[in-house]
């Protein structure tokens, strides 16, 4: 209903996407530049995490130097079980330095974090209590990493079921915005089998997204993203300008971004 949401409220919906979500960090620098104010952020995957360092009050920019100074393969443990290849619990020493308090409550904005709940195939929506380890089960894509438990749950990457959350946002907020990086572009040469893993992983995604972009205020996804890859940790820079040039040219056209200026520009 009308009256349960926030007066003159914003909402962000970030996708996952790996080092591709770098872009979300740019098109997000674009907004604040222009004044725009964003009340809640939900993020699946790579995008809770960035939500997450923006909700606890760290800028765009800031956090492309934290994620350019990190040795990205010294995350990955072997999982010394037959439920993946690898772990993902050393992010937590990443977490702890940046999100100091381990709890959603410690943000400046409200945020929302999207996990799969494994055994029983339902989307979970994340919003109080612990935040370090509900992150990492946000990213932990099955086979390749450890699901993570919590309370007797497996979770798994929240983009599996939602890779675009917008639903939590519609409830709270006046204008949604969702960011998405996971274009499908044409492929134009042989690919190895990584490449056919991402991008079968992509095209199952995809579709539930596309089926959104009616449902919320302003949907972006900048086509270029897809002459890059997940795991592209050398170009974050590139991909942060891609993003950022990308929203500048959108906010340009004036459509359908006048809608959102008697919402959220200060």
């Amino acid at each position: 209903m009308i009256r349960s949401r926030e007066e003159n409220s914003i909402g962000l919906a970030l996708s996952g996407g790996g080092c591709r979500s770098v872009a979300h960090l740019g098109m997000m620098q674009a907004l604040i530049e222009q004044g725009f104010s964003l009340s809640r952020i939900a993020g699946s995957s790579a995008g809770a995490i960035i939500g997450a360092l923006h909700c606890q009050g760290i800028m765009p920019k800031e956090i492309l130097k934290i994620l350019n100074n990190l040795n990205y393969f010294s995350f990955f443990r072997p999982a010394l079980n037959w439920q993946a290849f690898l772990n993902l619990e050393k992010v937590i020493d990443f977490l702890s330095i940046h999100l100091p308090v381990d709890d959603f409550s410690s943000l400046h904005t409200p945020l929302v974090v999207v996990a799969t709940d494994l055994k029983k195939e339902k989307i979970k929506y994340f919003k109080k209590g612990e935040l370090w380890r509900l992150l990492i089960a946000s990213c932990s894509i099955p086979v390749v990493f450890s699901p993570v438990k919590m309370k007797g749950t497996a979770y798994v990457d929240g983009a599996l079921l939602n890779n675009l959350p917008i639903e939590p946002l519609k409830k709270k907020c006046n204008y949604v915005i969702g960011l998405n990086c996971n274009p499908i572009g044409i492929i134009r040469t042989r690919v190895n089998w990584k490449k056919q893993l991402e991008r079968s992983w992509l095209l199952a995604i995809s579709s539930r997204d596309r089926l959104k972009i009616k449902k919320i205020g302003l949907f972006w996804e900048p086509p270029e993203l897809s002459s890059y890859h997940v795991f592209d940790f050398k170009r974050l820079d590139t991909i942060f300008d891609l993003g950022y040039d990308y929203a500048l040219q959108q906010l340009s056209k004036g459509k359908p971004e006048c809608l959102i200026n008697k919402y959220v520009r200060n």
